[in-house]
């Protein structure tokens, strides 16, 4: 199991908030077999750093992440009879 800064788990969406620490070369490796583990459960991992965050460029990624995977699971999952109809023929 593995905690992540923010997630959405029905999507399989999270988000990591890269900072000082995880330039530190231990920390680095394991950090790289964790984001190896993640992908390879089908997890998708948007990694940020300070500067995306204050801009408001993490944010604007998120969205976009979410939009392209996210709303058609939701809608499959919520309402199934939209999503039938949204697939195409």
């Amino acid at each position: 199991k593995f905690r992540m800064d923010f997630c959405w788990p029905d999507l399989m969406i999270g988000v990591e908030v890269q900072g000082a620490v995880h330039r530190i070369r231990e920390r680095w490796k394991a950090e790289s077999e964790r984001r190896f583990r993640l992908t390879l459960a089908g997890w998708r991992v948007l990694e940020v750093n300070g500067d995306d965050v204050r801009s408001g460029r993490g944010l604007r990624w998120l969205v976009a992440l979410l939009i392209k995977y996210g709303p058609s699971r939701v809608v499959d999952a919520e309402y199934p009879e939209v999503g039938e109809r949204a697939q195409p023929s």
